[in-house]
C-alpha cells in the first residue's frame, strides 16, 4: 500500500492545527483505486475538522495557504462540496494530470530602459520575444481559451523588466483597488515569482489592474513592507496591461549571461469564465508557489538574431497543441457535412446551418496550413470550443425532421 503525502496539502496547514497531520492513501477496493483522507494525531475532533477545512482553503487558493481564500468561500471548496470531498477530487486530479513541458523564456539585454507606464509601446520591447500560452491552473494540461495572457521580459545591468498583456472581454468588471499592500491575489492581478541564484528563498510580486502592488518572500512568510520597485497598469477595451521594474538589489541577486532562474507568471481572473479563474505560464496543479514546477528564465545578451523565430520557438509547445486540436476538430467535420448541407436547403434551418458551416470552414482553413499563426489560431479557437456539440444537436434535429417526413 503506497502512502502519498502531497506537500501542498500540508504547507498551509502546518502549525495551524497543533499536531494533527493529514495524509492520503490509495487502497485497492473492489478492483478499483479509492483515495482515503486520514486525519491522525493528537487533538479534538474539532481540531481535525479544522484541518480539513484548512486543506480546502489551501486548495481553493492554491496560491498562498490558509487565510487567503476570499471570505465568501473560506471553509468550503469552490464547487460547494465538503472539504474532504474536495480533497479527494484534487488528489485524484493529481493522478490524471498530463505531463506538460515546463516553459523556458530567453531574457535578453534591452537596448534601453522602457518607461514604466503600463502602455507597452517602448521600442525596447520590440527586441525581445513574447511568450504566451497560459495554462488553466490544475486544468489537466489545458490551455486557457477565453482569456490568454502574453508577456515579455528583459534585463539591464541593474534591473529586470516585465511587460504583460492580459486579454479581457469585460474590462468594466475588473476587480481591483489602487492601494499597495492589500490582498491583491483576491483581485484581477498578475503574480510574478523569481528565485535568484544564491537567494535564500524565491520572491513574489503582485500587480493588479490599477497598478496596486504587493510583495512577499516564499510561502506563508510574515507580511513585509513594500520594497523599492515600480509597476504601472492601464486598461483598454479588450485587455489590461502592466509593466514593472525590479532592481536586482531588491531581488538579492544579479544574473550573468547564461544564468537561469526559476520563474513563474500567473494570473487571477475575477471577470470569468469560472473555468479560467486561475491561469499560469507553467503547468501547475498544486499552487502558484509550486517551485519545483516553475518555468525558467535564461539571461542572455542583446538579441541579435531573428526575434520572430525565437518567439516561435518560445511558444512551440502552445502552437503545436493548438494545431493538433484544430486537426482533431477537422477530422470530425465529415460527420456533420451532410446534415449541414441538408439544413442549408431548409428555410427554417438555413441561418443556423450557415453559421455552423462558417466555423467548420475556418477550421478547415487552419487545418490545411502546415504552420498557421498560433496567435490567429488562438483567437479563432474561441469559436471552435462548442462546435461539435452544436453540430451534434443540429444533426439530431435534421435527422428527426427527415424521419418524420418519411
Amino acid at each position: 500500500m503506497k502512502i502519498i503525502q502531497p506537500a501542498f496539502l500540508l504547507n498551509g496547514c502546518r502549525g495551524a492545527h497543533g499536531s494533527a497531520k493529514a495524509s492520503c492513501r490509495s487502497v485497492a477496493a473492489q478492483g478499483s483505486c479509492a483515495t482515503v483522507l486520514t486525519v491522525a494525531g493528537h487533538g479534538s475532533a474539532e481540531r481535525k475538522t479544522g484541518l480539513a477545512a484548512c486543506v480546502s482553503r489551501c486548495m481553493y487558493r492554491g496560491v498562498r495557504g490558509v487565510a487567503d481564500a476570499p471570505a465568501g468561500v473560506r471553509g468550503q471548496s469552490p464547487c460547494g462540496t465538503t472539504p474532504a470531498l474536495a480533497l479527494l477530487f484534487v488528489v485524484a486530479l493529481a493522478f490524471t494530470t498530463r505531463a506538460a513541458e515546463r516553459p523556458v523564456y530567453p531574457c535578453h539585454l534591452l537596448p534601453s530602459a522602457p518607461t514604466i507606464d503600463g502602455k507597452l509601446d517602448d521600442d525596447a520591447w520590440k527586441s525581445v520575444p513574447e511568450a504566451t500560452g497560459f495554462f488553466i491552473y490544475a486544468g489537466n494540461g489545458k490551455y486557457a481559451v477565453e482569456k490568454q495572457t502574453a508577456f515579455k521580459v528583459g534585463w539591464m545591468q541593474d534591473s529586470i523588466f516585465l511587460a504583460l498583456r492580459a486579454e479581457e472581454t469585460a474590462p468594466d468588471k475588473l476587480v481591483s483597488t489602487a492601494k499597495d499592500g492589500c490582498d491583491l491575489w483576491t483581485e484581477d492581478s498578475i503574480e510574478f515569482f523569481l528565485f535568484p541564484t544564491g537567494a535564500p528563498k524565491y520572491m513574489q510580486f503582485i500587480v493588479n489592474s490599477k497598478g496596486g502592488r504587493w510583495n512577499g518572500v516564499g510561502l506563508n512568510e510574515k507580511p513585509m513592507d513594500m520594497l523599492a520597485w515600480e509597476a504601472k497598469a492601464t486598461v483598454g477595451p479588450d485587455a489590461w496591461c502592466m509593466e514593472l521594474r525590479l532592481p536586482f538589489s531588491v531581488l538579492g541577486g544579479t544574473p550573468k549571461d547564461g544564468v537561469s532562474w526559476p520563474m513563474n507568471v500567473a494570473r487571477n481572473i475575477l471577470t470569468g469564465p469560472s473555468s479560467e479563474r486561475l491561469t499560469c505560464w507553467p503547468p501547475l496543479s498544486k499552487g502558484f508557489h509550486e517551485l519545483e514546477n516553475f518555468g525558467t528564465v535564461v539571461f542572455k545578451g542583446a538579441a541579435g538574431g531573428d526575434v520572430a523565430q525565437e518567439e516561435r520557438e518560445t511558444n512551440r509547445a502552445y502552437a503545436a497543441r493548438m494545431v493538433d486540436r484544430t486537426r482533431q476538430f477537422q477530422a470530425a467535420a465529415a460527420d456533420y457535412a451532410e446534415v449541414i448541407a441538408e439544413g442549408l436547403k431548409r428555410p427554417d434551418m438555413q441561418k443556423e446551418a450557415g453559421e455552423l458551416k462558417a466555423v467548420w470552414d475556418v477550421i478547415a482553413t487552419f487545418a490545411a496550413q502546415p504552420a498557421p499563426d498560433y496567435r490567429e489560431l488562438a483567437k479563432a479557437f474561441r469559436t471552435f470550443g462548442t462546435i461539435k456539440e452544436r453540430s451534434s444537436d443540429f444533426k439530431a434535429r435534421v435527422l428527426m425532421e427527415l424521419l418524420l417526413a418519411d
